[in-house]
């Protein structure tokens, strides 16, 4: 317990220093880290955690919502099997997590933001 309380104590503390620095909306806090937090799960603000971190969060946040949408939009009536959807989902969201994580990298370089063990 006491590690959820410090762990909801830098969190919030991150997100003060991101909102004092102008940093809004979901660049705050994505859809993805809001659902695990929901979940009581301690992910780190992606502006904070480290770059595999956001690959595998965003990849996979991606490549399930993603791949569920298009395979009951048209993966399923191009008769597509179900390894090369999983797999192409999967490529998808590798993708899009590495895109993500460099995006954060990017933000928290430009707006000077501390470490999270400095927090």
């Amino acid at each position: 317990m006491a590690k959820d309380h410090s762990f909801n104590r830098k969190k919030a503390r991150a997100l003060t220093i991101m909102r004092a620095k102008g940093i809004k909306g979901d660049w705050l806090s994505p859809l993805p880290h809001r659902l695990l937090w929901k979940a009581g799960l301690t992910f780190i603000p992606p502006c904070f955690a480290r770059f595999s971190s956001n690959v595998l969060i965003f990849g996979l946040f991606y490549s399930l919502l993603w791949g569920v949408v298009m395979w009951f939009m048209f993966w399923q009536r191009q008769e597509m099997g179900i390894v090369v959807a999983v797999l192409t989902a999967l490529l998808a969201g590798a993708l899009f997590g590495l895109l993500m994580a460099l995006l954060y990298r990017w933000y928290r370089k430009r707006h000077a933001l501390p470490q999270w063990h400095q927090l």
